[in-house]
This record gives structure tokens, sequence and C-alpha cells, in this order.
């Protein structure tokens, strides 16, 4: 009998880290990340991890802050909803947003890549 208790509460905990987990954006994402490529309509935009640069600064709706509940952007507040990672680490998110007087719900995949464009600039 004590062992069933044991097992269903080890169950029970495993249970509520998934759900929690659900509700959280990995740690990956978390930090400052400033706009790398607008995008089009055929690619989406593209962040850099870091502060946007002094000649950045001038795009003011370039700069997203993620943190492991949503995100801060240009008059915009986004929490998250709801998460789902695919086999591929991406993450299929729904993120409850307001900004401006409005509210509105948006789903996002979100996905780390390493990027490497060959340049003659020195460190």
């Amino acid at each position: 009998m004590r062992t069933t208790l044991i097992a269903l509460a080890v169950a029970l905990l495993a249970s509520i880290a998934q759900t929690a987990d659900r509700n959280k954006l990995p740690s990956q994402f978390v930090g400052d990340w400033c706009l790398d490529n607008p995008g089009d309509d055929k690619a989406s935009p593209t962040y850099r991890l870091g502060r946007c640069l002094p000649n950045e600064s001038n795009r003011s709706d370039s700069w997203l802050t993620v943190r492991a509940d949503g995100f801060v952007a240009h008059e915009t507040r986004c929490s998250v909803a709801q998460v789902a990672a695919d086999k591929n680490s991406n993450f299929l998110v729904k993120f409850r947003c307001s900004g401006e007087g409005q509210t509105w719900t948006r789903n996002y995949w979100m996905s780390l890549q390493l990027l490497m464009n060959e340049t003659e600039r020195e460190p």
C-alpha cells in the first residue's frame, strides 16, 4: 500500500511539472533580443540575442524582452497561455497579448538556430 501511494505521488508530481512547463518558455529564449531581419511575405522576422546597438535604437520597435512567462515589445505585452514542443525543439506558443487598449491571442512558432555569415570584418 505504501509503495502504491509513493508511486502515485511521484506520478502526480511529474504530471504537475509537465503542466507547469506548458505555461513557460524554455530558458534559452529568456533575455533581450534585437530585430535582425524584419522578414517579408516569404520569411518571418528573425531576432538575435542581445540588446539593440545604439545605431539600431532609431527603430523603436526593434527590441523584444523575453521572460519565461511571456514577452514585452514596443507597446505590447504578451503572456504565455500554452507551449508545445515538437521533436526538433521548435516551440508552438499561444500568447495572450495586450497593448494600446486592445487584447488579442496569437500563436507563434519559436526556435533557436545558429546562423553563420562569412565576413571580412575583424572582431
